[in-house]
């Protein structure tokens, strides 16, 4: 990489592919935004790009070294926290999109991650969203623009529903 000259090689910024290869070199530069989960045996961390706001992940089986950075399939953005919970043999991430809206997307123990999904029902939020397992089901929670808590619920393989005020 040769940026010293700002005529050349894309006008001295880095393209994508430079930032992913100085991420897997010199390792991922992260903001505040940090999540984490486990499932079965495995450790998940999920992160936001400083310098892009994409999302990252990176895993490691109980014991063993982290794999490296890698970014989340599907093109996710995000400004704020990422939220991530497991249940069943399923992990689950959650995170407000540069649209306000939330998106989540989820893959089976060992398996790659799909791409990003807006979570049914239309929801809008100027905040991080939180995330946790509970029996048989996932909840994701955010603060509405209306101030009010909102709680989104699947159950185990099922699709996630609509927002609910909690009273």
């Amino acid at each position: 990489m040769n940026y010293c000259n700002p005529t050349w090689n894309n006008r001295g910024q880095l393209s994508a592919t430079d930032i992913r290869g100085a991420n897997l070199f010199y390792g991922l530069r992260t903001a505040s935004a940090v999540g984490a989960a486990s499932l079965g045996q495995r450790l998940y961390v999920f992160a936001k790009g400083l310098d892009d706001n994409r999302i990252y992940h990176m895993s490691a089986a109980s014991g063993r070294p982290f794999d490296p950075w890698v970014e989340m399939p599907g093109g996710g953005l995000t400004e704020d926290a990422i939220a991530s919970a497991s249940l069943s043999n399923r992990i689950y991430v959650f995170i407000k999109g540069m649209d306000n809206r939330i998106y989540h997307t989820s893959a089976a123990d060992g398996q790659p991650f799909g791409g990003w999904v807006e979570m049914p029902g239309g929801g809008l939020t100027e905040d991080s969203i939180a995330a946790a397992s509970l029996g048989n089901g996932i909840h994701a929670f955010v603060r509405g623009m209306d101030n009010r808590v909102y709680d989104n619920f699947a159950e185990d393989s099922q699709p996630f529903g609509g927002w609910f005020l909690i009273r």
